[in-house]
């Protein structure tokens, strides 16, 4: 009996791929983007941070037979790509940024905070909004009082999402005009103030709510299960919503930060695509990255390092400036996101959540 407990338990963890709730964030590790720029004036080695994540014991299991499902290309890795998902949908959405620029995180652990804070700034309207600094400073306040990460140096999506949900967001012009713990500008290649913070206090009479006024969020998993499938992700672009990921990158030593397809251009890499290399370094895995999605195509077209095609693709918004992927938007097929993304956050305008 206990036996077959056992194996019932395993067989659940299987099917829901439960790893979401198991990625621990240990912080950031310094990584150089050391690929050719689209930018010509722009040299390569570009300083950023990646996060460094722990799955627990159970999540490298279930993880490893996932990836053992796409060598073999059985079960859900057995989609023939040729032939849409979900025929009820269309073939190809793109929501965009709404003339958000592209944003640059520079050599600090905060792609959770930017990315976050992108997705709202598409639905408020008025392009780069938010200030990241600010949050990020009252981020350190609350870490030195025991209340979660900063989120310099890595942080978890649903903590970001409840800071500016608790406290608000500062613009941008109260940023540059009265700044957040001594800055008045993000540091984006240079340290930042070391144990420099704003005071809640002194964050809360500049602030203003956008969660409730702007935007709604929601935690995109089903009922008692921790999967998220391309279709719950094409659903939400389909009802214009944005959705924040965070994935794991199993190969950081191909590629740039392991995304070793091309599909928008051939001077540089731009897409996340699965192939025996990625899949063979998931036992290793141990950094992650967090973006926006913001449209899908099913028709689109990556070329690995063989020149091997992957087709269907999520679009990516990066922080990594403009120089990198294409103009900073970058590209994931759907058998990557189905086996290495591992927390999703659904950003919506008010009442419009799916």
């Amino acid at each position: 009996m206990n036996a077959l407990k056992t194996l019932l338990g395993f067989l659940f963890l299987l099917v829901n791929s439960a790893y979401a709730l198991d990625a621990q964030v240990l912080g950031s590790e310094e990584y150089v983007l050391n690929q050719p720029s689209i930018n010509q004036d722009t040299k390569s080695g570009k300083v950023i941070r990646l996060l460094k994540i722990e799955l627990s014991p159970e999540a490298k299991k279930a993880l490893m037979h996932r990836a053992q499902d796409a060598l073999n290309h059985t079960h859900e890795f057995s989609w023939t790509p040729a032939n849409p998902i979900d025929a009820t949908m269309p073939a190809r959405v793109q929501v965009g940024m709404n003339n958000v620029p592209v944003l640059d995180q520079g050599i600090h652990g905060s792609c959770v905070t930017f990315s976050v804070t992108a997705a709202i700034d598409a639905f408020i309207g008025k392009k780069d909004y938010i200030s990241q600094l600010c949050n990020l400073q009252l981020g350190s306040y609350l870490e030195q009082h025991g209340e979660g990460m900063s989120g310099w140096n890595g942080s978890y999506t649903i903590d970001v999402i409840n800071q500016i949900q608790q406290y608000g967001i500062v613009n941008m012009d109260n940023q540059k005009k009265i700044g957040c713990g001594g800055l008045k500008k993000y540091p984006t290649n240079s340290s930042r103030k070391k144990n420099s913070f704003i005071e809640p206090e002194k964050f809360s009479a500049m602030s203003e709510l956008v969660i409730g006024k702007f935007v709604n969020w929601s935690e995109m998993t089903h009922f008692n299960s921790q999967v998220t499938s391309v279709d719950d992700v094409k659903e939400a672009l389909n009802s214009k919503n944005r959705v924040v990921v965070g994935v794991l990158i199993p190969r950081t030593d191909l590629g740039i930060a392991g995304a070793i397809g091309k599909h928008k251009t051939w001077i540089t890499n731009d897409t996340w695509v699965l192939t025996s290399e990625i899949i063979k370094g998931v036992k290793k895995a141990k950094f992650g990255h967090n973006m926006v999605i913001t449209g899908y195509d099913d028709n689109a077209v990556a070329y690995d390092h063989h020149l091997k095609k992957h087709r269907g693709l999520f679009t990516l918004r990066n922080s990594w400036g403009t120089s990198y992927g294409n103009h900073g938007t970058f590209y994931m097929s759907y058998d990557y996101f189905k086996l290495l993304s591992y927390d999703f956050y659904q950003i919506s305008s008010v009442g419009n959540m799916n």
